[in-house]
């Protein structure tokens, strides 16, 4: 009996699984844990409408309803019919049973009889709210009649415009996606609704309360037409800022056979619903449950006897668009963008607004540090005034003329490579070589050594500095100059070597770059792999999530685990068995000590893949070198023989080339190591500012600005210093609330036709013509293997036969740590077809197919449903074509 208790009826509390029991139960479960009142209640999950449907063999009719192929008189007749058939069958004995001792128990409980309420799996969702779309029933007092009740909550599920409202919002609802709720009904002296921003003009700064005495039922989702009170307040006190009282001549309160509507004596009528003093504090728990859902919401509320209990609390969407600024007339002809969030490293918080420790950081600044070479113009989207704070959140003027770097044409780029690139690649191998090392042993040195609040300061400010400059250094010449070599070198080898393999010439990569950081690792993690070669059979079957907790209960050779936590050292990184000394970060925006982890994990990958694929890294090398090696030799005597005057040029060009296009990996990769000893650095501090008392957690430290952490250094003034702290936090919270714009001042879609709008990101020239799909070459040469679909980079290392051509269906938004797994998986495959999307790191990919001499070929998303799992097909990474060969 219990245990179909379980599976059928669930009390209402924390962590229900919205999926089972609907959004509506779920979202109360969550008010429960902040403390709120919250009516008793249980909820009948879907489990309990499968069963139903499939006892009384309707599963197939409510289907149709849901298919939603039928007429719109069809559809109507088969909706009663069905609804009527539901209305008699029985419930499932299994479902009375185990709903029947708490229905028992909640009804006698209830004086003002139960509330049964609809609770759909995609009902209350910030996607859409389906208010007012599906069912409630109040008063009920037998079971007769909550069976009733629950009957009809379930059909408003396959109510057609229910359905279609579904349908409308991209959601395709399962046909038996409803739980229902029943709950004590509240005998609610008023009630109403509360909206965490202003649901006309949507400005999130303004609370709005609607009001009426007695049950809201017909004022929530009335859309105005029920004379309600309404409360306007300010967001963060709960301030009255204005009241507009209507004449209420009814009201509506729980009676014996249901509800009850009665008359209001005329001198009460135009009465409060609400004092001040309690519609403030509904506000103030309408902000607590705003903070804690992280988007804005509306609230259904219900006070009896002075006490407001929350009936419903779901995000509010549909909000016009709120984003007061000025631009002046010179600036509104501009298009300004926000830049991505991941120039600002220490963020520990969630939210899209410039965190306060780098409000006085500049991404044009950014950009152009480590780019200012030579007497080049700098662009006027990097110019001063170029970038600019809109209520706390960042705009750049759209940087359509930064690309590509340096701003020469053609013609001038060479010599200008002339004269600039040997001072550019000294600079850069500096960094590498040099001041790289020197960060990371100053970052140990000062994690080891700082225990005051002021050194902690400090020391977090010079990591806040070296983080913006790592940043600026990875988005520096190797990022701009990588394309351009190519491209000259391109127009060399067309020219003057047209029998030349422009890939085989940049195989490899350059000597000075040793050691390459990108085969660092992998080299790495073949050497740990190897120690597990007496229980390989046991590791390489083993999942990601597998491998983690086995490393960390410890359950592997001694050897191994020594060795792994050694290499986790060298690559700042943090082995498993240590993954629960990592505080958790904020839903939504990661965070410092996340990226840690992440990192982490990758390296785990690259482990994984050792195990599948052996020691491979080695032998690619040498054989990619000595084939370029090669290929130059005879570009070389071709030259001599025919044209000598250019050979000069061509070994310009060439080192060129082979220089930067794989410095473009080798950069980031190299600086991440300095990066994450930073980070662990900033973590060490934190934990010191929230020993002292300054904080209360230790990702508030990003709250402070730089004067406010230097002041609070300097003095020491600990009271001051959480002042300012709690200024800072309101204050970005203020800022939060907005909902940014993806763009300010002109529309970058102007001038452009709807035709060619719904053409762009489509692939240019891409065909799908018999059996041959064309698409758009990124890696040398042709190779023939079996098809199989993966569906993100992070599951490549699941990838090990030599045979597999691997389809990559989701990769990742653009981000080159990926790198180490990509160049792995590619030392296992034959070859990859990936979707021409943005996002797609395509310069850092077709290095790494040069440098693996793998094929790759980047086609239309929709044509990679041609590529079905263990078809056999042949990739021309040089044409930018795969060839189904059978099926």
């Amino acid at each position: 009996m219990a245990t179909r208790a379980v599976e059928f009826v669930v009390p209402l509390r924390s962590n229900l699984d919205a999926t089972s029991v609907g959004a509506k139960a779920a979202n109360l479960g969550r008010l429960m844990d902040l403390g709120l009142s919250v009516p008793g209640g249980v909820a009948i999950n879907r489990n309990a409408l499968r069963l139903f449907l499939r006892e009384n063999d309707l599963t197939q009719q409510a289907q149709r309803m849901m298919d939603n192929e039928l007429d719109e008189t069809s559809r109507a007749v088969e909706y009663q019919a069905l609804c009527t058939a539901v209305l008699q069958a029985p419930i499932p004995r299994q479902v009375t049973e185990a709903a029947a001792p708490v229905v028992q128990a909640r009804l006698a409980d209830s004086p003002s009889g139960i509330a049964v309420r609809s609770s759909g799996v995609h009902e209350d969702s910030e996607k859409a709210s389906f208010a007012g779309v599906y069912e409630s029933f109040l008063g009920i007092r037998t079971e007769r009649e909550l069976w009733l009740a629950v009957r009809r909550c379930w059909c408003a599920l396959w109510a057609p415009h229910a359905v279609d409202y579904a349908l409308r919002m991209g959601i395709h609802p399962e046909v038996d996606g409803m739980g229902v709720l029943l709950q004590s009904l509240v005998a609610a002296d008023s009630a109403g609704v509360l909206f965490t921003a202003d649901p006309r003009t949507g400005n999130p700064w303004r609370f709005v309360l609607e009001s009426t005495l007695g049950l809201a039922r017909d004022l929530v989702g009335s859309a105005g037409e029920t004379p309600a009170d309404r409360f306007l307040f300010q967001w963060d006190s709960g301030e009255v800022l204005s009241r507009d009282i209507a004449r209420k001549k009814i009201a509506l309160v729980p009676g014996a056979k249901g509800i009850d509507i009665i008359d209001i004596p005329a001198d009460q009528q135009a009465s409060p619903s609400l004092t001040d003093d309690l519609a403030s504090r509904i506000a103030q728990v309408g902000l607590q449950i705003d903070r804690a859902f992280g988007v804005r919401v509306d609230v259904e509320w219900a006070v009896e006897a002075g006490t407001a209990h929350i009936v419903q609390a779901r995000p509010l969407t549909a909000l016009p668009e709120f984003f007061p600024h000025h631009l002046p007339p010179h600036l509104k002809d501009r298009t300004w963008r926000r830049p991505g969030l991941w120039y600002f490293m220490l963020r520990n918080v969630d939210g899209s607004v410039t965190l306060p420790i780098y409000r006085d950081k500049l991404v044009t600044e950014w950009y152009n540090r480590y780019l200012q070479v030579g007497c080049l113009e700098t662009p006027v989207s990097r110019k001063s005034g170029a970038e600019q704070d809109f209520h706390g959140h960042r705009y750049l003027v759209e940087a359509h003329a930064v690309w590509p770097w340096p701003h020469v044409p053609a013609s001038g780029l060479e010599q200008f490579l002339i004269e600039h690139e040997p001072q550019m690649r000294a600079d850069f191998l500096h960094n590498v070589r040099t001041r790289f090392p020197a960060i990371e042993q100053r970052a140990l040195r000062l994690e080891n050594e700082v225990n005051t609040l002021e050194l902690a300061i400090d020391a977090i400010l010079w990591a806040r500095e070296e983080m913006w400059d790592l940043g600026a250094f990875g988005g520096g010449p190797a990022q701009r100059l990588a394309p351009r070599c190519r491209e000259l070198l391109s127009a060399f080898v067309d020219e003057h070597l047209p029998n030349t393999d422009l890939n085989d010439l940049l195989s490899g990569h350059h000597a000075e770059l040793d050691p390459y950081q990108p085969h660092v690792m992998i080299a790495e993690a073949e050497k740990v792999a190897q120690l597990l070669e007496p229980e390989r059979d046991r590791f390489q079957d083993l999942t990601l999530d597998e491998l983690i907790r086995t490393l960390e209960a410890g359950d592997a050779p001694f050897p191994f685990m020594a060795a792994f936590e050694e290499s986790c050292n060298r690559f700042v990184l943090v082995p498993p068995w240590q993954f629960k000394s990592i505080a958790a970060s904020p839903t939504g925006t990661p965070s410092a000590d996340r990226g840690l982890r992440w990192h982490s994990v990758q390296y785990l990958r690259l482990l994984r893949s050792a195990l599948k694929g052996g020691a491979r890294i080695a032998q690619v090398v040498e054989e990619t070198t000595l084939r370029r090696e090669a290929v130059v030799a005879e570009a070389r005597q071709a030259l001599a023989a025919r044209k000598p005057d250019e050979l000069p040029r061509f070994e310009r060009i060439h080192d060129w080339a082979l220089f930067w296009g794989p410095a473009l990996n080798h950069r980031i990769l190299r600086a991440d190591v300095p990066g994450r000893r930073l980070l662990r650095l900033f973590r060490k501090m934190r934990e010191i500012l929230l020993a002292t008392g300054l904080v209360d957690d230790v990702n508030e430290v990003v709250y402070f600005t730089v004067d406010d952490l230097k002041f609070i250094a300097e003095t020491g003034d600990i009271p001051a210093g959480r002042r300012l702290l709690s200024v800072r936090r309101l204050e970005y919270e203020h800022s939060n609330r907005l909902v940014a714009p993806a763009f300010l001042g002109k529309d970058p879609n102007e001038g452009i036709t709807k035709r060619a709008q719904a053409a762009r990101g489509e692939q240019e020239g891409a065909t799908l013509s018999g059996n041959i799909i064309t698409g758009k070459p990124e890696g040398p040469g042709r190779s023939r293997g079996i098809i199989r679909r993966v569906e993100s980079l992070g599951q490549g290392d699941d990838v090990g036969d030599e045979e597999d051509v691997v389809v990559l269906l989701n990769p990742e938004q653009s981000n080159n740590n990926h790198v180490p797994l990509l160049f792995s998986m590619l030392l296992r495959v034959r070859a990859l077809v990936v979707p021409d999307a943005p996002g797609m790191w395509t310069g850092h990919m077709s290095q790494i197919a040069r440098e693996c001499r793998v094929p790759i070929v980047r086609v239309v998303p929709s044509h990679l449903d041609q590529l079905v799992e263990g078809w056999r097909v042949e990739v021309d990474g040089t044409r930018g074509t795969v060839m189904l060969l059978d099926t």
